[in-house]
């Protein structure tokens, strides 16, 4: 899947998931790393989990210096599993 601009992306995947959301799935657990902050909230919201992805929304949600939004979605999605 092509991507815009880091800063249009986290737009970009929310529609996405709105228009296709299982073909959009399949790419979020790779946007649990993105380098912008709402596509890594977007992510850690909607993400298929697996063990692996479980570990990443883990590091998210202990990282001292992750926007406390990502941390907070990642800290509610390890609750709900």
């Amino acid at each position: 899947m092509a991507s815009p601009h880091s800063y249009e992306r986290g737009s970009y995947l929310r529609s996405l998931l709105l228009l296709d959301p299982d073909k959009t799935s399949g790419v979020l657990p790779f946007c649990l790393l993105d380098c912008e902050p709402d596509v890594r909230l977007l992510a850690a919201q909607h993400a298929p989990l697996t063990d692996q992805k479980q570990r990443w929304l883990l590091t998210l949600r202990d990282d001292p210096i992750e926007e406390a939004s990502v941390r907070q979605a990642a800290a509610a999605r390890l609750n709900w599993s």
